[in-house]
């Protein structure tokens, strides 16, 4: 197991780590030791695994199997995506629903320096060619995209130059739940669907929520056999955190109590709010400004709005400061829901009710995602 840095001209560098390439006949307990041995190198954090649905995953993913994994939110889901698909070798499609959630994780690769590479639709031309020009070069790492990205002609072109050895949809309620939202699922699972049948890639889908016939729709969509598939599901179940109802009077009337659950939270959480609108996002933020900075801790501004219809480069730049603390409240629509880690929220509040249970249920898993936190 090599760990030796890239000193490639120009290459920002990563850790470049040999593949393991288990034996047929090791068996899963040896090859999760190996496995954790070899994650370590790139997670330090990860000095055991969780529980044995983070075993069976990362064996299962290292040996080449199929996955449906339903795994409650802040179950360490990117580790389980990055280790064995860099243990295996190849390249690793992860295709993620969202720009903030593939950015998110790109994000954590570099400051680990794992290889990987962020291909999407709002990429420059020169860095795309870029990125294109590195995956072929180094065969291997982990590609982060959306559906979208990944049914064009440019990223086909691309993978037929390269050894893909596993795709993981990563929020893969969407490839059911939002058919409509992202018409690129379908036209995903006309191109994968081939290759999976004659087992020249396997296929991962990660989600906390995931409805119970998932996997019949799924594998009729690719045109696919039902088995066999290594199915994880997990209990959504988190004690860490408590759920509370109460009655909304107006708008002004609600931005008071959220400012009052901000200034009950600890100075070193912060908070999100989801509204069904935009609209509803401005006119939440206008009026928790109004209060005034009460809830807001000292040298941080109080709150920002975060949804799909503000410029890419004013998202982005709204996210990092909430993520970095410089801003305590986060107010959007869903488009904040899904995969976004943020190591310290304490407080969640909707803004009127989710579109769905599964909704709730991803909002709400933005919370208290460390050992020993609670919201």
């Amino acid at each position: 197991m090599a760990d030796t840095r890239a000193d490639e001209p120009n290459d920002p560098g990563f850790i470049a780590m040999a593949p393991l390439e288990p034996a047929e006949d090791v068996p899963d307990a040896v090859l999760a030791e190996q496995l954790l041995s070899f994650g370590v190198i790139l997670f330090p954090e990860l000095q055991h695994w969780r529980d044995d649905s983070q075993k069976r995953y990362v064996v299962s993913a290292a040996r080449g199997h199929n996955i449906l994994a339903q795994l409650p939110t802040g179950h360490g889901k990117s580790v389980l995506a990055i280790v064995p698909a860099l243990a295996r070798g190849g390249l690793t499609l992860f295709v993620a629903p969202t720009l903030s959630l593939v950015d998110d994780l790109y994000a954590k690769c570099v400051s680990r320096q794992i290889l990987a590479f962020r291909l999407t639709g709002q990429s420059q031309y020169d860095e795309q060619a870029l990125c294109g020009e590195a995956v072929v070069h180094y065969q291997g790492g982990v590609v982060l995209t959306t559906p979208e990205k990944a049914c064009s002609g440019q990223m086909q072109l691309l993978l037929e130059k390269v050894h893909v050895t596993r795709v993981v949809i990563d929020e893969a309620h969407c490839w059911v739940a939002d058919r409509e939202w992202r018409s690129g699922y379908m036209r995903l699972a006309g191109w994968l669907g081939p290759f999976i049948k004659k087992k020249m890639v396997s296929l991962t889908f990660m989600s906390a929520t995931l409805p119970g016939d998932f996997l019949s729709r799924a594998s009729e969509e690719l045109d696919v056999p039902r088995e066999p598939w290594t199915v994880l599901i997990s209990s959504v179940s988190r004690p860490c955190l408590r759920l509370e109802v109460e009655s909304k009077v107006r708008v002004t009337g609600a931005a008071k109590r959220i400012a009052e659950l901000l200034q009950a939270t600890p100075e070193a959480q912060c908070a999100v709010v989801f509204c069904r609108l935009p609209s509803q996002c401005d006119n939440v933020c206008e009026s928790l400004r109004k209060l005034g900075s009460v809830a807001a801790r000292a040298g941080t501004r109080l709150c920002n709005v975060y949804y799909s219809a503000l410029p890419m480069e004013t998202r982005r730049r709204r996210l990092r400061k909430w993520l970095s603390r410089e801003v305590r409240c986060l107010i959007g629509t869903t488009s904040i829901a899904m995969g976004i880690d943020h190591p310290s929220i304490g407080l969640v509040v909707h803004y009127g009710l989710p579109d769905s249970a599964t909704s709730y249920a991803q909002h709400v898993g933005r919370a208290a995602r460390r050992a020993g936190q609670t919201a």
